[in-house]
């Protein structure tokens, strides 16, 4: 398993088509900012997306990024997903790590990612890999049309 960086379309488009349904409408958007061909409605510190592939296929995607005036050490992860045939295979867990691991070395301490409760899968995923609810007041970051059935998750990573 591999974390690939690339900015073309032509890779990201057949894992936009299979993630947009669990991912939401947002999803293509923002990876084709990423790619160039849209411009981000807000900037952000600091953003990476890559391509996971497994013995040169694509599997997933997965991406990192910091906002504006938040702390240095604190990242979000952006548009995790795993191709719906490969799930349940270990694929997300090996990329979730190297997601981790790219995290400490772009210098982040403490990773989060929102979800919704609704999303049990997922936030059930987060949770079994380390990942607690963060409780207690604070910005969750930009996420302020978080319904009331968001939750924000976060480890540290250091």
């Amino acid at each position: 398993m591999i974390l690939v960086n690339s900015r073309r379309w032509q890779q990201f488009e057949p894992l936009v088509a299979a993630l947009s349904p669990d991912l939401g409408r947002y999803f293509r958007a923002s990876m084709r900012c990423w790619c160039g061909l849209e411009v981000r409605p807000y900037p952000l510190a600091d953003w990476h997306v890559w391509i996971a592939e497994d013995d040169g296929r694509p599997v997933g995607v997965t991406g990192l990024y910091r906002e504006v005036g938040a702390p240095e050490t604190l990242g979000w992860i952006g548009w995790f997903g795993v191709l719906p045939e490969m799930r349940g295979s270990g694929f997300g867990t090996s990329i979730l790590q190297l997601t981790e691991e790219r995290a400490v070395g772009l210098g982040l301490d403490c990773i989060q990612v929102y979800t919704d409760t609704g999303a049990e899968g997922a936030s059930g995923f987060y949770l079994s890999n380390g990942y607690s609810e963060r409780r207690g007041p604070g910005q969750i970051g930009r996420q302020r049309s978080a319904s009331a059935a968001s939750m924000v998750l976060s480890k540290r990573l250091l």
